[in-house]
C-alpha cells in the first residue's frame, strides 16, 4: 500500500534495468497507482520511441532538454486535463428513457 499519493510518475527513458517500460508497466497493473499520469523524459525522439512509451502507458513524452517552467507546466497541464476527465461533471449524461 502507498504510504502518499502522488500526482504524477516522471521517469527517464534511459532508467537503469529493469528500465522505464517495466516501471510504467508495473505503475499500470498496480490498483493502488494505475490512475497516476506517467510521464516518460528522454533525449531520444524517434516515433518508434514515443509510440513504445505510449503502449506501455505513458501519458506524455517529454524531450530534453527543457526549461524547469516547461517541465513544470507540462506535468500541471496532465494532471489537470486528467483531473477534468475523471470529474463526474465530464461524464456524459445519461438519458432518460
Amino acid at each position: 500500500m502507498l504510504a502518499e499519493k502522488y500526482d504524477a510518475f516522471v521517469t527517464s527513458w534511459d532508467f537503469p534495468p529493469p528500465g522505464a517500460l517495466d516501471l510504467i508497466r508495473r505503475v499500470r497493473e498496480s490498483s493502488e497507482m494505475a490512475e497516476i499520469p506517467v510521464i516518460v523524459v528522454s533525449a531520444r525522439n524517434s516515433e518508434e520511441d514515443v509510440r513504445t512509451a505510449r503502449e506501455a502507458g505513458a501519458n506524455d513524452y517529454v524531450l530534453r532538454p527543457l526549461t524547469r517552467d516547461e517541465f513544470k507546466e507540462r506535468i500541471e497541464r496532465l494532471v489537470r486535463s486528467l483531473a477534468v476527465a475523471a470529474s463526474p461533471a465530464s461524464a456524459p449524461a445519461e438519458s432518460e428513457s
